[in-house]
């Protein structure tokens, strides 16, 4: 009996995840009990719910989903879920640094953008939403349908991301140089790295197309 390396390999990678995401929920509630500031508890739960957004991710690769509305719908979700849960941990991370900022200053305008972001990503991902729904083998399949509005609709998506999330990055980097608190500057330097990371790697797979011609479906 043959054994896919490959596969197995994977899976172990992803319970192993799941372990380690468990072990910082829990790190991630005991430390919320220990904070006054409403803001502080909050950036700790959002990072809770990040993780636990993962979590649901990981779980979905070991189920085979139908390619039809509902299966397109269901796969789409975690990478919906994790987009907004990280931009709020996000925008929690920048809110903090401000707060301890000696002249608490408003970090590239956030406390005006961060609105804008938060309606900007909910509405993006509704008119997503609504296209599976009309479409689904399209957005299974990748964008390969003539159909220009179908294409605007797919595109506008990962545009929009990639904007938000952009300007997210950028703000984490010069709110991190503004906290004086060096275990504070240190956690958001590196979630600003990590950010900036992902939205250049969804830039290159936008722009190649192959890298989230699926994202509906395998999510």
């Amino acid at each position: 009996m043959s054994v896919d390396v490959v596969a197995l390999t994977s899976n172990a990678t992803s319970v192993a995840q799941i372990f380690i995401l468990v072990i910082g929920i829990y790190r991630a509630v005991i430390m919320r009990r220990g904070f006054i500031d409403p803001v502080y508890r909050s950036r700790v739960l959002w990072s809770a719910l990040l993780m636990f957004v993962i979590i649901i991710a990981n779980l979905s690769g070991f189920v085979n989903l139908p390619s039809d509305t509902i299966g397109s719908v269901i796969g789409f979700s975690p990478f919906v879920g994790i987009i907004l849960v990280s931009y709020a941990y996000v925008d929690r991370s920048i809110m903090v640094a401000m707060k301890t900022d000696f002249f608490h200053r408003n970090t590239l305008h956030w406390l005006q953008f961060r609105r804008l972001g938060y309606g900007l990503l909910a509405a993006t991902s509704l008119i997503e939403y609504g296209a599976i729904v009309v479409a689904p083998q399209y957005f299974v399949s990748g964008p390969t349908s003539p159909a220009p509005v179908l294409d605007i609709v797919f595109y506008q998506f990962f545009v929009i991301i990639i904007s938000v999330l952009g300007i997210s990055a950028l703000a984490l980097g010069v709110a991190s140089r503004r906290t004086p608190d060096r275990n504070l500057r240190r956690s958001i330097r590196l979630l600003g790295y990590a950010l900036g990371l992902f939205v250049v790697s969804l830039s290159i797979g936008t722009g190649s197309n192959s890298g989230v011609g699926n994202i509906a479906g395998k999510a």
